[in-house]
């Protein structure tokens, strides 16, 4: 998912014992490898806006609906706690 406040959400996540990552968090644009390219900073902008943005949530088939509810149950939460 995506958030403005990703890192705020993380945190809040967290306390609620809800796993929430970041991937990737050196885009594959500004890794030394792809410098050949010439694709810096700046190069893909709504790429580098959404990495800053997305938040990865726990998803996989083993997931109860328990489970499930609890993450809803938080991010729902977190959005009510602006």
């Amino acid at each position: 998912m995506r958030s403005q406040r990703r890192e705020l959400l993380i945190r809040f996540l967290r306390e609620k014992e809800v796993g929430a990552l970041v991937h990737y968090r050196v885009l594959v644009h500004l890794q030394p490898a792809y410098q050949e390219f010439r694709v810096g900073e700046g190069g893909l902008m709504e790429t580098e806006r959404a990495a800053q943005e997305i938040v990865s949530l726990p998803t996989y088939p083993g997931l109860t609906g328990s489970e499930l509810e609890t993450v809803i149950d938080a991010i729902e939460a977190f959005g009510r706690a602006k």
